[in-house]
């Protein structure tokens, strides 16, 4: 099922006549360009992979099990502030970069998972990053995940990355690709939004981009691109797990919404429109 909001036609209006150099796509990452299920199973995402792919020792998977049914249930916890709720989130990455480290996390094995496969991509999104290519329109990523996965991830599948950029978490790694730990500022899913820019070197770069195309799988996902100085935002959606009442809160947020952990064929459809095509 696709859902359009009632402002949709005139905000895509507005995009088609500042023309594509005004034009910046900002997109979450697991879940949005990536599946939420893959054959029947939640599909990992660029954290999970790393236990998912069975490379790391067995251990390093039961430490994150640990860690997932410890901060997971508070990072839904809608009786938690974000105040109250983002220290614990730094807490439990901090965690998982101590296993990383612990288990023998590395160049090597980063490669290695990335072979794996284990990393899915929604179908159509390959399409998509090669259709914004062509036409010279940048796309930035924000994700709470494993930038370093996710840079592998698409180089792998042969995505072009000059006008691509991912603020995540990124290792640091020594000269014979043992990992040593993780660049700071940590991205957490309550933190992944434009005041990143500047710390990642990119505060500039899209000023000239007041146009944005924004997409992701969650309400926190709206929040990437607050702060900044926009002329028009349209706002597409994946509620992969729809209910009535998620799908009242999206259609609140959102311009476009596919639920059901669809494909990408709408916004391909939608960036067609956009390019003329």
């Amino acid at each position: 099922m696709i859902y359009y909001g009632e402002n949709f036609e005139s905000k895509l209006k507005q995009l088609n006549k500042d023309g594509l150099e005004r034009l910046l796509v900002v997109a979450d990452f697991d879940r949005t360009l990536t599946p939420s299920m893959y054959n029947g199973h939640n599909a990992a995402n660029s954290s999970q992979v790393l236990s998912a792919a069975g490379i790391m020792p067995g251990g390093f998977r039961t430490g994150m099990d640990q860690l997932f049914a410890k901060y997971h249930p508070i990072e839904l916890d809608h009786g938690l502030t974000i105040e109250e709720k983002s220290p614990l989130m730094v807490e439990w990455w901090m965690a998982v970069f101590g296993l990383m480290k612990e288990y023998g996390y590395s160049r090597q094995k980063l490669s290695e998972i990335i072979a794996s496969g284990t990393l899915h991509w929604r179908d159509g999104v390959l399409d998509f990053l090669r259709k914004l290519h062509q036409a010279r329109v940048p796309l930035l990523i924000f994700s709470a995940g494993m930038g370093d996965v996710i840079v592998e991830g698409l180089k792998a599948q042969g995505v072009e990355m000059e006008l691509i950029d991912v603020i995540a978490n990124f290792g640091n790694f020594a000269e014979d690709g043992s990992y040593l730990g993780t660049k700071e500022p940590i991205v957490h899913c309550l933190d992944k939004n434009e005041s990143l820019l500047e710390v990642f070197g990119l505060k500039n770069k899209f000023a000239e981009r007041f146009n944005v195309l924004l997409i992701g799988d969650s309400l926190h996902d709206l929040e990437m691109i607050e702060g900044g100085n926009h002329r028009q935002i349209l706002k597409l959606g994946y509620l992969n797990h729809p209910s009535e009442a998620a799908r009242l809160k999206y259609r609140q947020g959102f311009d476009l919404i596919v639920e059901g952990d669809g494909d990408f064929r709408p916004i391909n459809d939608l960036l067609d429109r956009i390019l003329g095509q």
